[in-house]
C-alpha cells in the first residue's frame, strides 16, 4: 500500500513540475535551455524516485541499506548541486545551449558512474553480511549450549568443585568465540556440540563426575584446535 502511495505522490509530482514550467514559463521565453533547465529539474526529481523506488525500496538489513544510501545520497546532493550550478551559470554568463547541455550530461554521466557504485557497495556489504550469519550462527549455538550447561552444573553437589570449573572454564572459552569461515573449523564446531550434548546429559544425570572432567577436557582439546586454525587464517591472511 504505501508503495502504491509512494509511486502516486510521485506521478503528482511530475504533473506538477510539468503543469508548473508551462504555467510560469512565458511561450516566448521557452527556448531550448529553458526546456533543457526543466529536463534537468525532472531528472533530479526522477533520481529521488530512483533511490526509493528502484535501487533500495525496502531498507532489509540495516548495515545493507546504510552503505549503499549513503553512497547514493552523497552522489546525489552533489549532482543536484552541479546541476543547479550549471543552470544559475549558464543564465547569469549567457552560455550557450550546446554548452549547458554537455555539462548537463557530464554531470548525468558522473551521476550514473556512482549509482552503480552504490548498487556494488550494498551488494558487497549484503554478501559479507550473509557469510557473517553464516559462520555466526553455529558459534551462537554453542554459546547458548554451554550457558545451559552451566546452570546445570551449578546444581551439582558442593564435592563436584573440579567438574564445576571445568565446566565454567569452558563457558569462557565458547564465549571469545567468534565465527571462522573455515570447513575444518565448521568440523570441529560439529564436534564440540556433540561433545556438550553428550555432557550435559551426564551432569543431569549428575552421576558420573569423571566423565565430566573427562568430557570437558575433550571439548577444551577441540577448542585449542580451532584456536590453532584460526590462527593460521589470520597468519595467511
Amino acid at each position: 500500500m504505501h508503495r502504491m502511495l509512494f509511486n502516486l505522490l510521485f506521478i503528482v509530482g511530475l504533473g506538477i513540475i510539468g503543469g508548473g514550467f508551462f504555467l510560469v514559463v512565458p511561450e516566448a521565453s521557452r527556448s531550448n535551455v529553458a526546456y533543457l533547465n526543466a529536463g534537468v529539474i525532472f531528472l533530479i526529481y526522477l533520481s529521488y524516485w530512483i533511490k526509493y523506488g528502484i535501487i533500495f525500496p525496502s531498507k532489509g538489513d540495516a548495515g545493507d541499506f546504510l552503505a549503499g544510501s549513503g553512497i547514493y545520497w552523497h552522489v546525489q546532493g552533489t549532482y543536484t548541486f552541479l546541476c543547479v550550478l550549471v543552470m544559475v551559470s549558464g543564465w547569469a554568463l549567457e552560455w550557450k545551449f550546446s554548452t549547458q547541455l554537455l555539462l548537463q550530461i557530464v554531470a548525468l554521466f558522473i551521476f550514473l558512474i556512482y549509482v552503480v557504485c552504490s548498487v556494488f557497495a550494498i551488494e558487497h556489504v549484503s554478501k559479507c553480511t550473509s557469510k557473517d550469519r553464516a559462520t555466526m550462527t553455529s558459534v551462537r549455538d554453542l554459546q547458548q549450549m554451554s550457558a545451559s550447561i552451566s546452570t546445570r552444573a551449578a546444581l551439582l553437589p558442593a564435592d563436584w568443585t573440579e567438574a564445576k570449573q571445568s565446566v565454567l572454564k569452558l563457558e569462557e572459552e565458547l564465549n571469545y568465540f567468534s565465527g571462522i569461515e573455515n570447513p575444518i573449523s565448521a568440523s570441529i564446531d560439529e564436534k564440540i556440540m556433540v561433545q556438550l550434548r553428550y555432557l550435559q546429559s551426564i551432569i543431569s544425570d549428575g552421576q558420573n563426575m569423571e566423565a565430566v572432567q573427562k568430557t570437558a577436557h575433550e571439548i577444551m582439546s577441540l577448542i585449542l584446535q580451532r584456536k590453532i586454525i584460526k590462527t593460521q587464517d589470520k597468519g595467511a591472511i
